[in-house]
């Protein structure tokens, strides 16, 4: 399961070096639920930063992929 999460953070690190934002977030969003059970502050962060960066994009998948990760947010936080 460790190399999971490594290679999800260079996913993410790698879209993010490269301004890709569409595919940066489901990056995260994978890496948060890899680090869950380990650190859930971590996987929170991945999550916050994740909601944030499709909100340029207005399509009813970016509004599903918010959805997901508000209801993941919430779910984290009890």
């Amino acid at each position: 399961m460790a190399r999971r999460p490594l290679g999800l953070r260079q996913a993410a690190t790698t879209h993010h070096e490269l301004g890709d934002t569409w595919h940066e977030a489901p990056a995260l969003d994978g890496l948060g639920s890899a680090l869950l059970d380990e650190d859930p502050s971590a996987a929170r962060r991945c999550w916050a930063e994740a909601l944030r960066l499709p909100a340029g994009f207005d399509d009813p998948r970016a509004g599903a992929a918010r959805r997901s990760l508000e209801r993941r947010l919430g779910g984290a936080q009890q």
